[in-house]
């Protein structure tokens, strides 16, 4: 359906909704790992958008729990991982404030980002 969107009806990939979210938003949020691959191989989208919040679709990805996307972006996109969003919130953040332990995991032993860094609240 996105495929048919984007090239039969000329649907803007990169579009922005009222936050500033893009579709890759939306994929990186629901898990969808093959309209992430997608738009992001054809160069349709930013893997580094942020939307209005400063999150980029990796912190929501996270947020969501999707491992496989949240790989993505970092290994394959070279996405930072310590990026932080307009809270000062890393994806670590988003991860480990809704439970989603396989990401933790990943971005504490192999991706080392520090499990001690606070956002602007001063919230570890």
């Amino acid at each position: 359906m996105v495929k048919y969107l984007i090239n039969e009806q000329q649907t803007d990939p990169s579009c922005l909704d009222g936050n500033g979210i893009t579709p890759l938003h939306l994929a990186s949020l629901n898990g969808h790992i093959a309209i992430v691959k997608f738009l992001t191989d054809e160069k349709m989208c930013d893997p580094k958008c942020r939307d209005k919040a400063q999150n980029m679709p990796l912190h929501l990805a996270a947020a969501a729990g999707s491992l496989d996307i949240v790989k993505f972006f970092v290994s394959e996109k070279h996405c930072d991982p310590r990026c932080r969003g307009q809270q000062g919130r890393t994806a670590l953040h988003h991860a480990s404030q809704e439970g989603h332990l396989d990401v933790v995991k990943f971005l504490i032993s192999e991706q080392h980002v520090d499990p001690s860094c606070s956002d602007k609240i001063a919230i570890t």
